[in-house]
């Protein structure tokens, strides 16, 4: 999700290309099918990421789902927004904790599949 950052303010960053993003998002995924075919893949959003960002993060995710869906079991996890309490806009262990209450049952349901 750095990918969607504004950068540090110092250095100037160029524009979110969600097109490069998905590709080599699919790139990437592709390579793990190709080495472990019978692979279940989840794809996450980020809990701090909000707003247009986020739904632009989702519809990227969606378009890699989408890409491989007829052949592989990938699914998408949705976190529930937070404002993080660590350092730089990072999780801390409490943080960490809801982020895994959400997680398990997901993950225990795809691993069904």
């Amino acid at each position: 999700t750095n990918d969607l950052s504004d950068g540090d303010g110092e250095k100037e960053r160029k524009a979110f290309d969600p097109e490069k993003y998905t590709s080599a998002y699919i790139n990437f995924v592709q390579r793990i099918f190709d080495r472990s075919p019978n692979t279940k893949l989840a794809l996450l959003t980020s809990p701090m990421v909000a707003g247009e960002k986020a739904d632009l993060l989702l519809e990227c995710l969606q378009n890699v789902k989408s890409h491989f869906d007829t052949d592989h079991t990938v699914a998408i996890f949705e976190f529930d927004p937070m404002t993080p309490g660590g350092c730089g806009y990072h999780p801390d262990l409490d943080d960490h904790k809801v982020l895994a209450d959400e997680l398990i049952p997901f993950y225990a349901d795809l691993l069904k599949k």
